[in-house]
């Protein structure tokens, strides 16, 4: 978006080049646009009027708009326009209540630390809350497996999972509580978590996700187009390190472990 050069007030054209986008772009005339889409905020003065804006890209049409701003009348500070002095309250629903409005069905367990086929200084990637870092093992079955150790037994009910590749890949798992095996199948692909539901649930402070054989790939969502940031896109680039195949990668993004909240 951009006004033509003659029509810039004296000075505004120097602050206009400094603008970034920690500071909104407040008072620029050239701004960035992406995917073809950019708002702009117009504040009024207090003289009323006309207001008349123009947008200019290189190669498009330009287009023009008007908009039309009305006195108010102010009497001690104050105008009859003020939403707070015309909206109605609405008291039919009484108080807030002081319970809360929510029934909790489930609590995560915390996890204490992790153990791993491959890379274990960098297992709690796992479970650290950032969704741009991730665990993955070298790309052999052999060592695509990770061990969590809970900070207390508990009886896992639910294991939310977010794997990289998450619409693209599903992958076969192995799920062990203790030696005891509690899930076994394949992921479905997402748009970010996957709940598994184990089928034998057991009290247990170890639980290891282990993948047992090739992941598949197949965009689930090719209908879907995401905006997303450069670096959340990392997280789909499948590259195995010393030669492994990366389909025999296990790469976890967030694992969380829930229970039934009694």
């Amino acid at each position: 978006m951009q006004q033509p050069d003659d029509n810039r007030p004296d000075g505004l054209l120097d602050a206009a080049a400094t603008k970034n986008v920690s500071d909104n772009y407040v008072g620029a005339y050239s701004l960035p646009v992406e995917c073809g889409v950019n708002r702009v905020l117009v504040r009024s003065t207090v003289n009323a009027g006309e207001i008349k804006l123009s947008a200019y890209a290189e190669g498009v049409k330009p287009d023009y708009l008007t908009v039309k701003t009305n006195p108010v009348e102010v009497e001690n500070g104050m105008s009859e326009y003020l939403p707070q002095l015309t909206l109605k309250p609405c008291l039919d629903r009484g108080a807030t209540p002081t319970t809360p409005s929510y029934t909790e069905h489930f609590a995560g367990v915390d996890i204490a630390s992790a153990t791993a086929g491959y890379d274990e200084e960098h297992a709690s990637n796992s479970f650290d809350d950032n969704e741009l870092s991730e665990w993955k093992n070298d790309g052999r079955l052999s060592t695509a497996w990770i061990t969590y150790r809970l900070s207390r037994k508990a009886v896992v009910s639910d294991i939310c999972l977010k794997l990289t590749g998450w619409r693209l890949r599903s992958y076969p798992l192995e799920i062990y509580a203790g030696k005891k095996l509690i899930w076994n199948g394949e992921t479905e692909r997402s748009l970010g978590y996957v709940h598994l539901k184990p089928t034998k649930p057991v009290a247990t402070n170890e639980i290891t996700i282990r993948l047992k054989g090739a992941g598949k790939d197949k965009d689930a969502f090719g209908g879907i187009v995401e905006v997303a940031e450069p670096a959340a896109g990392e997280l789909d680039l499948f590259k195995a390190k010393n030669g492994g195949d990366t389909k025999s990668e296990l790469r976890i993004v967030e694992i969380e472990f829930l229970e039934v909240v009694k």
